[in-house]
């Protein structure tokens, strides 16, 4: 339980709602909590929310996002952008979340609406959504990629995805 607490903690520091609710089921004496109030620990992929500045080429789009699977409004690329993509190319996957709406805040609070998209999965009957960022035309190119992002977003250890590999997640 001290090892969950930590985690919901450093990721409720980093303004992520979810881990707030946790935190609060956490604190609750122990027979007002319920079986479901306490679940696998977050991903360190899942902690960040700091503010990065984004390059001249990944200004944000202004408005706000809306939730399908087009591109919306606010630029951030969804599951028709991912399929649209060459599958030779690869993307850095930032986080995985729970919720859509995590997904969107940390992506605001990043401010990556520009070269972000997210895609929803099903992993072992549970809901992800999978946020990725940049195109790369080589698995070399994304890996040295990472080593370009801010240190916050380096130290949830990003990792290199397939565009191949994540449109057949998408079928």
């Amino acid at each position: 339980m001290d090892i969950a607490r930590q985690w919901y903690k450093r990721a409720a520091d980093q303004g992520l709602e979810e881990a707030r609710k946790k935190l609060a089921e956490l604190d609750q004496p122990a027979p007002a909590r319920t079986k479901d109030a306490v679940v696998a620990h977050p991903q360190p992929s899942m902690l960040s929310s700091d503010t990065i500045k984004p390059t001249a080429a990944q200004k944000p789009a202004p408005g706000k996002p809306a939730a399908n699977a087009e591109t919306p409004a606010g630029g951030i690329k969804r599951e028709n952008w991912i399929g649209q993509q060459q599958p030779d190319k690869y993307t850095l996957q930032l986080a995985s979340l729970l919720s859509e709406s995590e997904v969107l805040k940390f992506i605001h609070a990043n401010k990556l609406e520009a070269g972000a998209a997210y895609m929803k999965v099903v992993i072992k009957d549970t809901t992800r959504f999978n946020i990725i960022y940049g195109v790369y035309n080589t698995h070399d190119q994304a890996q040295q990629a990472i080593k370009s992002l801010p240190a916050n977003l380096q130290q949830n250890k990003p990792w290199v995805r397939n565009f191949g590999l994540l449109q057949k997640m998408l079928k």
